[in-house]
């Protein structure tokens, strides 16, 4: 996914998450909520990925 295509998903769900919100519908939040934290999961490991294939491991300067 490139960092469009996640703007574009990001901005997709934060509209929706707004209107929820605006009309207070709890399902609605909790739905578009669990979608905004399913795109960070997908999102964070790519970047983990993209991470590793340039040579950087943040878990690697943990070690001792």
């Amino acid at each position: 996914m490139t960092n469009e295509e996640l703007q574009k998903k990001l901005d997709l769900l934060r509209n929706k998450l707004s209107e929820a919100n605006k009309i207070g519908d709890i399902e609605l939040i909790d739905k578009y909520v669990d979608e905004l934290n399913d795109l960070w999961d997908k999102a964070s490991l790519e970047m983990l990925e993209n991470a590793k294939k340039d040579g950087i491991y943040p878990y690697d300067s943990l070690k001792s």
